[in-house]
C-alpha cells in the first residue's frame, strides 16, 4: 500500500528507528546517572575515612591537641553522626539535627546513604567522642540545590570539621557548614 510515494513499511522503519533511539537514549541516560551516584558514593566513603582517621590520630594524642579538616558530602550522604552501638541507626529526623547543627554522643562514627537500610561504623578505640551531626539538611530546595539538579550534578554540602582533644578519654568534633560559591 502506497501513500503519496510513501510506503507503509518505510514509516514502520521511520518510527521503529524512533522507538530504539529513544530506548537507547534512556538507557545511556540511566547509566549515566548510576555511575555519577557510585563516584560520589566512592567519594564521600574516602572523605567518611579520612576523617574518622583524624579523630583517631587526635584520640590518640595529649589533652589540647586540634585538627581542621574540610569535608565534603554529597547528597547522596543521609547523615554521618555519632553512635554508642555499632548498628545504630541515624535519628528519623536527623535532616533537622543536621540542619540545627546539633550534636549527640558515642563511641562510634557511622556513615549511612540515603539508599541505604545499613550504617558504616568505625569504632574510635580508646575516645568518646561528642560531635555535630553532618550530612544533608532537609530536602527543602534551596537555590543551590535547584540549579545543581538542573545541571544534572548532587548538591554537596561543605563543613568545616574542628577535631579537639578536650579530655584522656574524649574528643570534641565541632562541624560548621560552609558557604563555597564556585
Amino acid at each position: 500500500m502506497k501513500m503519496k510515494g510513501v510506503s507503509v513499511s518505510s514509516w514502520i522503519w521511520v518510527i521503529g528507528g524512533v522507538i530504539i533511539a529513544s530506548i537507547i537514549i534512556v538507557f545511556g541516560v540511566t547509566m549515566l546517572a548510576k555511575f555519577q551516584e557510585r563516584n560520589q558514593k566512592i567519594f564521600s566513603i574516602e572523605s567518611y575515612e579520612n576523617m574518622v582517621n583524624r579523630v583517631t590520630l587526635v584520640c590518640s594524642q595529649s589533652i589540647g591537641n586540634v585538627d581542621y579538616y574540610r569535608v565534603r558530602m554529597p547528597d547522596v550522604v543521609r547523615a554521618v553522626y555519632p553512635a554508642k552501638f555499632v548498628n545504630d541507626l541515624p535519628p528519623d529526623k536527623v535532616a533537622e539535627d543536621i540542619a540545627q547543627l546539633r550534636r549527640a554522643q558515642g563511641r562510634y562514627i557511622c556513615m549511612q546513604f540515603f539508599d541505604e537500610t545499613t550504617a558504616r561504623c568505625k569504632d574510635i578505640l580508646n575516645c568518646e567522642i561528642d560531635m555535630t551531626y553532618i550530612g544533608t539538611p532537609s530536602k527543602k530546595d534551596s537555590l543551590a540545590d535547584i540549579l545543581a539538579r538542573l545541571q544534572g550534578q548532587y548538591s554537596v554540602h561543605n563543613y568545616l570539621v574542628i577535631i579537639n582533644k578536650t579530655d584522656t578519654k574524649h574528643v570534641d568534633i565541632l562541624a560548621q557548614k560552609e558557604l563555597v560559591i564556585s
